[in-house]
């Protein structure tokens, strides 16, 4: 690791991707952090169900910033 975790608090418009909003193509890749699970709330798509770049938990992590890996 360098340094620790880095949260994100802020990303640029290029890079914001929505939240699925259909169970069945939300991505299922999780992370754990500070004994709290997050899971990626990112869409999915094509016949491996994959996204491309970071993964997206959606939730705040408790000093303003979003959780991102």
């Amino acid at each position: 690791m360098f340094g620790g975790r880095r949260i994100v608090t802020e990303v640029s418009p290029g890079i914001r991707y929505p939240a699925s909003r259909d169970p069945k193509s939300t991505c299922r890749r999780t992370i754990k952090l500070d004994g709290v699970t997050y899971r990626c709330g990112r869409e999915v798509g094509g016949i491996d169900r994959t996204h491309s770049g970071i993964h997206d938990a959606f939730a705040v992590h408790g000093d303003g910033g979003m959780i991102r890996w």
